[in-house]
């Protein structure tokens, strides 16, 4: 600690002196929080970083979070909470498997559940810690279905995070159509008008 100043010296030694008093590993910002700083604002997250070199405290990644937890080295067990819940969102028909959820990521390495079971989760009182808040946030407003609004479904789709390959899978998906209407013209006007008149009667 010599090399370091008084300044970081006492910083250090409040992180320390929260993460002894914890009964559990602390999320940073509950660390800046307990040691009187300001979120995002002090240079705690920096002395972590220098502490976990120095062997005095260790780093735990909770998946799918964006928070870091800390511990004493050989401190406190820590059973992370479960992984927060996605809800799959509306695709276009012509796909099998829905795989982006409703705050616009892939499915992989995430825990997705039916949106009954999303709800359900929704209708316990707040504060709903145990879904992901970009999908209740997405929930909450009005959700496109196909049968109602087929553009918004593709808007949303195209505007996926590019994590979840929804946009190129769409690219995808529309060449194909654009072969089958070439390959069956017929077919393809005779589809198109009769939803044209379906659109004028308001069906």
């Amino acid at each position: 600690m010599a090399s370091l100043s008084p300044r970081s010296v006492a910083v250090t030694d409040q992180i320390l002196a929260v993460l002894r008093e914890a009964a559990e590993p602390l999320a940073t910002l509950e660390i800046e929080r307990r040691a009187g700083y300001r979120p995002y604002g002090s240079p705690a997250y920096q002395m972590l970083r220098r502490l976990e070199r120095m062997g005095q405290v260790e780093r735990l990644k909770v998946p799918d979070m964006q928070s870091r937890y800390w511990r004493l080295a050989g401190g406190p067990g820590f059973v992370p909470p479960p992984a927060r819940a996605h809800a799959l969102r509306a695709g276009p028909p012509w796909r099998t498997t829905p795989d982006v959820t409703l705050c616009g990521y892939g499915t992989a390495g995430r825990r997705v559940v039916p949106l009954a079971e999303f709800d359900a989760m929704l209708a316990e009182p707040p504060p709903w810690t145990a879904v992901c808040p970009l999908c209740v946030s997405c929930r909450g407003g009005e959700m496109a279905s196909w049968a109602r609004d087929p553009v918004a479904v593709i808007h949303a789709d195209a505007h996926a995070q590019p994590d979840s390959g929804a946009r190129g899978a769409l690219a995808a998906e529309f060449r194909a159509l654009a072969c089958l209407a070439a390959e069956y013209p017929e077919r393809f006007r005779d589809l198109l008008e009769a939803e044209q008149v379906l659109q004028a009667l308001g069906g």
